[in-house]
This record gives C-alpha cells, structure tokens and sequence, in this order.
C-alpha cells in the first residue's frame, strides 16, 4: 500500500473510532448542507417536512462554517430573519483538527483518480464522517466517499 493509502487509512480510522465512541446510546446526527438550507428558504415542501420530521424525531441536526458562510454570501436581505431562524434552531459544529486531515487526505486520494472535489466538499464530508454524521444534500454527486452517509433531498 502507497504512503497515500497509509495515510487516508490511518486518518479515517482513527476518524471513524473516534465518532464511534461519542455516539453510543444517542440518535443520528445530521449535517445540513448549503442547498438544503437554500431550499428550505425557498419553501420547497418535501425539504421542510423532511427536515421537521428529523427534528421531531429529536435527531440532533447541524450547519458548520461553510454551510453558514455559502448561505450569507447570496442571502437576501428579506430571507435574513428567516436564516437566522434556521441556524438557532440548529447545532453549530466546528470543523476540528481529525476533520482537516480527513478533508485533504480525501482530496489527495480523488485528485489521484482524476476526481476533483472542492475543499468545501470535502471539509464537509470528513466532518459528518468525524461526527457520524448523515450529509443532507441534493448534491451528492459532489461525495464520493463511500463511508460517508448521504441523505438526498433535492
């Protein structure tokens, strides 16, 4: 095995031992991404039950830096309260240190296969996978990883 492989394994190993033992006795965690907050501005129905469904549910549903920062680069002034609204009925997760690693191990491993994703992708991804985490999207062509879990809402 490449130094490459070594690498990508050790980092979601060590990624994926860590969430395991956080999240013993607890229901599932969500991430949401950009699109899916997007969506729900917009008042696309199946994303708002989806999303009601979860948190009725009492999974415990979160943003982190790049979903909050996507969604205030092109949110109207008249969606504003409304964002707000969203992101404090959320957790916030900070993307730590294990989840920068796993984030361009993932680079570097797709780049060698000619795939090419986005560091904001990425970050993403390796922080639901640290998490144990479900990545909410509408774009999940954008994730590849076969480990991460994807929900599909468009």
């Amino acid at each position: 095995m490449g130094a490459c492989a070594t690498t990508y394994t050790f980092v979601l190993r060590e990624a994926l031992w860590a969430s395991a033992a956080r999240i013993i006795g607890r229901l599932s965690n969500y991430l949401l991404d950009t699109d899916v907050l997007i969506n729900w501005l917009r008042g696309v129905r199946e994303v708002r039950q989806r999303i009601r469904d979860l948190a009725e549910e009492q999974h415990e549903l979160a943003v982190c830096c790049i979903s909050v920062g996507e969604l205030y680069s092109g949110l109207r002034e008249d969606n504003r309260s409304e964002a707000e609204r969203i992101l404090a009925d959320v957790d916030y997760w900070d993307i730590g240190r294990t989840a920068a690693e796993l984030s361009g191990a993932y680079r570097y491993h797709y780049s060698r296969q000619g795939v090419q994703i986005s560091i904001a992708d990425a970050l993403q991804a390796a922080l639901a996978v640290t998490s144990d985490a479900t990545l909410v999207t509408g774009n999940v062509r954008d994730f590849p990883m076969p480990e991460l879990r994807l929900l599909r809402l468009p």
